[in-house]
This record gives C-alpha cells, sequence and structure tokens, in this order.
C-alpha cells in the first residue's frame, strides 16, 4: 500500500501530490489513518511565506484526526491504546528538558520542534497532517470517546485547545466571572472562543469583525454572542464606545484578539477595564509593526498574556469539552463549509486563502 500526501514546494508554488511507501511504525510510533484533516491559518501562513518551515519539500498540517490502523503491542499497553481507536494528533515535540518544560510548560518549550520537520526520503516518510495516513508518537495521540463524533473534533482541533492553553497561562481569569469579553475576529479561534466563553458561564459576548463572511456571524449567534461590531460599518470610536455602554462604562474584563490583524491590538487594549486581561492567540505570523501606548499598559494595569502552541493536555481539555457539550455539535458541524480530498489540495487551499471557507478539512476517501 501506499501513502498520498500533499508536499509542500515553497512559498507560493503549487504543492505537489505524492505517494509514500507504507511502512510498519517504528517503536514508539502509530500508523493513524485520516478521517479528517483541517487546513490552518498558520499553514496558510506558512504557504504565503509569512512563517518560516526549516526546508521544503516537506508534509505540513497539523489538524489531523484519524484512527490507528497500526501500532506493535508493547506501544499499544504503554499508550493505553489499541488497533481501532480513534484519536487527534499533536505535531509538537517539546524537550522535555529546558526550565519551561520541568515547570509544566510544554507548550511553551524552548527547544520546541515539529514533527513533521522530517526529511521526505527517510522512514516514517509522512509526519504531517496533509496524507491520507500519517505516523505519529505514541505520545503525542489523544483518545477520542467513541461516543463522539471523530469530524465534530476535527472543526476546532486547532483553535479549541489553543484557547483553552491562552485562558490557562491566564492564571487568575475565571470565565463563569466574566460579565464583559470581547472577541476580535471570527475565523475558528473567534469561533471558539465565543462557544467556549458562553458554555463557561460569561453572561456578555461582544464581536468586532469584517462582516465579510455571514455564516460566521450566524455560527457566532449559535455560540452565544450578543452583539456585533462590523468594522465596515464602524469607527473605531463607536466601537469602543460601544463596548463600554454594554459594560456599564467600566470596559470589558477580557478581549481575545482573533483576528491576526496587528491593527486590532491597540483597539483592544482600549476596550478592556482597569486589570483587565487581553489573550492574544491570533497574531501567529509577523504582520508587521505597529505603534502602541505603553503607558495605557501601566495605568491601566492591563494583562497581556500571549499563548501560540497547546500542550497534549489541552487536547485532552478539548476533547472532553465538546464531548460533554453535545448541544452544540451540530452547530458545531455546520461550520465545516469545505470538505475535499488530498489531491485536491490547491483548490482547497486557494479557496482558503481567499477567505471563502469557514472550515475546511480534508477527509478520506
Amino acid at each position: 500500500m501506499k501513502i498520498k500526501a500533499a508536499v509542500f514546494e515553497g512559498p507560493n508554488r503549487p504543492f505537489g501530490v505524492k505517494e509514500f511507501e507504507m511502512t510498519k511504525p517504528e517503536k514508539g510510533f502509530a500508523l493513524v489513518k485520516m478521517i479528517a484533516s483541517g487546513i490552518c491559518g498558520t499553514d496558510l501562513h506558512i504557504y504565503e511565506g509569512k512563517l518560516g518551515v526549516p526546508f521544503a519539500p516537506i508534509i505540513i498540517g497539523h489538524e489531523f484526526i484519524g484512527e490507528i490502523c497500526e501500532i506493535n503491542p508493547q506501544d499499544a499497553a504503554a499508550g493505553g491504546f489499541q488497533k481501532g481507536d480513534r484519536v487527534i494528533v499533536n505535531v509538537a515535540k517539546p524537550c522535555h528538558e529546558c526550565y519551561l518544560c520541568e515547570m509544566g510548560e510544554s507548550a511553551t518549550c524552548q527547544n520546541l520542534g515539529v514533527t513533521y520537520f522530517h526529511e521526505l526520503d527517510k522512514p516514517p516518510y509522512v509526519c504531517g497532517g496533509y496524507a491520507d495516513h500519517t505516523y505519529a508518537p505514541i505520545g503525542n495521540i489523544v483518545k477520542i470517546p467513541s461516543e463522539v463524533p471523530p469530524k465534530t473534533i476535527s472543526i476546532f482541533a486547532c483553535a479549541g485547545p489553543t484557547i483553552i492553553n491562552a485562558v490557562r497561562c491566564c492564571g487568575g481569569l475565571k470565565l463563569k466571572n466574566i460579565k464583559t469579553l470581547v472577541v476580535q475576529g471570527l475565523g475558528p479561534i473567534g469561533l471558539f472562543s465565543v462557544l467556549y466563553a458562553k458554555a463557561n458561564g460569561v453572561k456578555n459576548i461582544a464581536v468586532v469583525s469584517t462582516g465579510k463572511n455571514k455564516k460566521r456571524i450566524e455560527l457566532a449567534k449559535s455560540f452565544g454572542a450578543d452583539c456585533f461590531l462590523e468594522i465596515s460599518d464602524t469607527q473605531k470610536e463607536e466601537r469602543v464606545g460601544k463596548i463600554l455602554e454594554i459594560s456599564e462604562g467600566i470596559g470589558a474584563d477580557c478581549v481575545i484578539e482573533a483576528s491576526g490583524n496587528p491593527e486590532a491590538f491597540c483597539e483592544g487594549m482600549e476596550m478592556l477595564r482597569n486589570r483587565g486581561a487581553y489573550l492574544v492567540p491570533g497574531l501567529y505570523s509577523d504582520r508587521g509593526e505597529i505603534s502602541i501606548k505603553p503607558h495605557m499598559i501601566t495605568f491601566k494595569a492591563l494583562q497581556i498574556i500571549g499563548s501560540a502552541q497547546y500542550s497534549v493536555e489541552d487536547q485532552k481539555k478539548y476533547v472532553e469539552f465538546i464531548g460533554s457539550n453535545r448541544q452544540y455539535w451540530r452547530t458545531i458541524d455546520s461550520a465545516c463549509t469545505h470538505e475535499w480530498q488530498i489531491g485536491e489540495i490547491n483548490e482547497a487551499v486557494e479557496t482558503c486563502a481567499r477567505g471563502d471557507s469557514v472550515k475546511a478539512i480534508f477527509v478520506n476517501g
């Protein structure tokens, strides 16, 4: 048998579609057959040359949901897995030795690697998500309960753990105590932020977005957003004023930057109340510089928390969250607006780069 994979050949170049030998997984690895694999904004940043990878050709992709089709008995026993288990795969490789890893912060490991930073002429050939099978270290896979639909898990496979980790990083932030939350942007990170906040008791959720994709607005309403401010219809002063109005003149308790637009940052700081928390998981690639007013951080005593990665533990919490919120499954599934086969990689990437999708995934045909 062969593994079909989409190969990144370099920034702004068409992906190639190639076949690789399917070998038995090495010790410590499982061979996982793809059920669904998402296209993340980070992948688009790589494609556009805004986020570098160490070499090309390479097989990227990090939102892989699949079924274990081969694992040796010793690894199965060590990890608590068996053939047929449905799992979510993590591509991060923390060193487990640096100061941060020893502190339990492996998501921000100082020597963090990626499983798919792997030359394609050496087995295991395929460790990225843009393939119909992938090889995953057993320490990098999380079991999905049999009652939870794997496609539902795939929709926010990256966004979900990212937000869960961001909230955890802001140690004193208790979602149930938040009266007013602002979410900037309605990509997958923004949409999951709305869902996660409402499910955890946030009373008042305002969204700032371009308003171009009406499907995203519909989803945010279904997830529980209360107030919508479209950039095309309002000025910054109006948006900041509206947040002050709905928060009874205090300002937002928390703002989540999920747009990836550096220009959103200063506006988010203005929307916050004194001692407010600004979570910044959305600015994942270099989109340029902005001018800020540092004294605003001082006088408002703001908490600004960055969060770029997530750990296997965050993925476990994400799977638990989806599993315990069955009432949202149908709406989550409706966020998937496009499904493709691996061989349709270039059409898929072009569609996502234009912003025509809400969430796009590869499926195994």
